[in-house]
């Protein structure tokens, strides 16, 4: 069979666009987020419309000496067996905590704090250099590591970003655990203003 120049060339773009896919990082969305003035109303709800339920609930800051963050409370949910949904995070606390000060500064309602996107482990830095390209910033230099997983639950929080309506964004690199409430800590800490 004779090609010709055309399809030649046809050939060798989709050739480099198989390339340039195989070098891309794949992001997966791993959950969601939300800060509320009232967890248990917001955790009952989503197990209503969607079926989610109460993985595990916990106190970030239990052993933490700063007080005004002692009552954060969190809800890890798990989404229905064989569905596509992402997991779901719910926090509330009192005024002077962390996420009660960041609900109050959103009329007292909150709302979706951060998406977390799950990437493959090791790309974590390659993709901070890749977005600090668009002038995203992070709360932290380096990734959080967990401290309580040593299979690699490495995450970091970008700032709020004006150009999606100041959500942040979570790139998480996902060892055996769920989740780590000593990194849910650090990178809440990560946050404040």
């Amino acid at each position: 069979m004779k090609w010709t120049h055309s399809q030649q060339d046809f050939i060798k773009m989709c050739e480099e666009v198989a390339n340039h896919h195989k070098n891309t990082i794949s992001y997966t969305l791993d959950h969601l987020a939300f800060r509320t003035e009232n967890r248990n109303e917001s955790v009952e709800l989503l197990s209503k419309l969607f079926d989610y339920s109460v993985q595990e609930e916990f106190l970030p800051f239990a052993d933490s000496s700063n007080k005004d963050n002692i009552d954060i409370t969190c809800a890890a949910l798990s989404p229905p067996v064989d569905s596509n949904m992402p997991e779901i995070f719910v926090s509330s606390g009192n005024w002077r905590s962390i996420v009660g000060d960041w609900v109050k500064n959103r009329k007292d309602v909150g709302g979706i704090h951060h998406i977390a996107v799950k990437i493959p482990a090791g790309t974590i830095e390659e993709i901070m250099e890749q977005w600090k390209q668009y002038d995203i910033e992070f709360t932290t230099e380096k990734p959080i590591v967990c401290e309580e997983d040593d299979d690699g639950l490495r995450q970091i929080f970008t700032k709020e970003i004006p150009q999606l309506g100041n959500l942040i964004i979570e790139i998480i690199e996902r060892g055996e655990h769920g989740f780590c409430s000593s990194s849910v800590a650090k990178l809440m800490e990560s946050t404040k203003k």
